[in-house]
């Protein structure tokens, strides 16, 4: 919009002001424009427009944070699901350990209680390492990730699971011996 036309405020229309001259009358309505409010209008125009940005540029940040909170929790279910692995195979291990140990074949049962004893100590360490980090996302409460915490969590499960895994193999040993 320029200062020589603006928007009639009765119709809508557009005047145009004669140069050097202060107000001019719609030649549709009647009404009369004053270059004060022609200004008054302008200022008007501009603070909307600011506004609609400022609006707009909120909305791309609100989206931006909604993106990343999206995938950081995609990264986390990926995490976890991978965290199954290790804390399973643990357990398998020392099972399958066990038996083998119980049926003579003490090659592959040493064999099979180390890799157990390597995943043991070795997957919490990795699993803490790899845990994603969401507080580095955009305006994220998050805090980052505990990862001694993780750690001792991860040599909890997998200290678990190989213990089912011995107890599993000794009482299936020890029924097997008795028939």
């Amino acid at each position: 919009m320029n200062l020589d036309t603006v928007k009639c405020p009765g119709c809508g229309a557009d005047i145009t002001f004669r140069k050097g001259s202060r107000t001019s009358k719609c030649e549709y309505c009647g009404s009369v424009a004053t270059l004060g409010n022609a200004l008054e209008a302008l200022e008007a125009d501009a603070e909307l427009d600011r506004r609609v940005a400022e609006i707009a540029e909120r909305e791309a940040e609100v989206k931006r944070h909604e993106n990343a909170s999206a995938d950081y929790r995609a990264a986390m279910e990926k995490w976890k699901k991978k965290g199954r692995i290790p804390v399973i195979l643990s357990g398998v291990l020392w099972f399958l350990g066990g038996m083998l140990l119980e049926f003579d074949l003490d090659g592959w049962g040493v064999l099979m209680i180390l890799a157990a004893f390597g995943i043991f100590f070795a997957a919490p360490v990795v699993l803490a390492a790899s845990e994603p980090d969401g507080s580095r996302l955009p305006g994220s409460p998050a805090p980052p990730p505990k990862k001694f915490a993780t750690a001792l969590k991860y040599y909890g499960l997998c200290l678990a699971t190989s213990a089912v895994g011995l107890i599993a193999a000794a009482i299936i040993s020890v029924t097997l011996i008795e028939k």
